[in-house]
């Protein structure tokens, strides 16, 4: 089967380098708010981009969130279950292994490279970095790749396998739907349908970095950031287009590390970053814009809606034993 972006329980794909400073998720955002109304006073936080600052990289969705180690239990839950529900027509479906990443989901978001130990590792950051990097920005979901024969029956597009009936979505929409209770109806703004709820704040923190990168504010930063590292006599018009060049490509791929340029180019980035504030003034306005969000009428802020979904995730994950065999759970037809 052709890896891909799955939209829903987990990821059909299996994971590749980080090269962006801010996150590109797999939804699909119907449109996209103009900036808002900017306050009286600009004081953005001062953010490094060494170790010791991850703290200053919370935001205001955050306390809305699961935290790391119920994230870890629901992701936990999910492999179950999947293995379980596949069973159930024959397969034996491998999953990943679930643990805790150890780096701060926001960080890429935020474009704070304090976590890739540039002097050594340049953009490709320490060893599984890559993995567990994406890993903390997807809330320690983790991707499954599922072999071409057990796709059908993993996303319901047949609906019988072998003679037995297959769930509605397949496999993973009956683990979405014995995680959430049952059908999510909440509506996410400017989103597609398509867009399962349990992802809406990944969606709304996704509108809000792009509100925040086309501000004024952040743009005259890019700008900053791009003569800054001019002077260390290197050309890039912003971050993205230096983490993503190209030439870092093949020394990521090849197993000997990165290369001396691909180090002295990070470093200097690095070091540009951290001049203009760079991580500082992202984080001060996407959590401008992520408390617009929270500030709405009731009507239409989706983000309790979406809390109070997280939490039943987490208290029906809570109640999946480990070993499922004699437990009664299992799909129904």
């Amino acid at each position: 089967m052709q890896s891909g972006h799955h939209r829903g329980e987990v990821l059909m794909q299996t994971p590749k380098r980080t090269q962006f400073w801010l996150l590109i998720l797999s939804v699909v955002v119907a449109g996209s708010a103009g900036c808002g109304p900017k306050p009286a006073e600009f004081a953005p936080p001062s953010i490094g981009q060494r170790e010791g600052v991850q703290r200053y990289l919370a935001l205001p969705f955050d306390s809305l969130e699961l935290s790391k180690e119920q994230n870890v239990l629901v992701q936990r839950a999910t492999m179950r279950l999947l293995r379980t529900c596949m069973k159930w027509s024959g397969f034996d479906l491998a999953v990943p292994e679930v643990h805790a990443s150890r780096y701060p989901k926001n960080a890429t978001l935020l474009g704070w490279l304090g976590s890739h130990q540039v002097e050594k590792y340049g953009y490709q950051g320490p060893p599984d970095f890559t993995e567990e990097m994406s890993a903390a920005a997807r809330r320690e979901s983790r991707p499954i790749v599922i072999p071409a024969e057990q796709e059908p029956v993993f996303t319901g597009s047949v609906s019988q396998y072998g003679g037995k009936p297959v769930q509605a979505g397949g496999c993973d929409g009956w683990t979405r739907r014995a995680l959430n209770g049952g059908e999510a109806h909440i509506t996410l703004p400017r989103v597609a349908s398509s867009v399962f709820a349990e992802r809406g704040f990944q969606v709304l923190e996704q509108q809000a970095a792009e509100r925040a990168r086309s501000d004024r504010r952040f743009t005259s930063i890019v700008r900053s950031w791009s003569d800054c590292m001019k002077g260390r006599g290197l050309h890039y018009s912003n971050p993205d287009e230096a983490q993503g060049d190209p030439r870092w490509e093949p020394a990521a791929g090849s197993g000997t590390g990165p290369s001396a340029r691909e180090i002295s180019t990070a470093v200097a980035d690095r070091d540009c970053r951290e001049a203009v504030n760079f991580t500082g003034v992202l984080r001060y306005l996407v959590a401008e814009h992520e408390t617009e969000v929270l500030d709405a009428p009731a009507e239409d802020d989706p983000t309790a809606a979406i809390a109070d979904l997280l939490r039943t995730r987490a208290r029906n994950a809570a109640r999946v034993p480990k070993d499922l065999r004699g437990s009664g759970l299992a799909p129904r037809p």
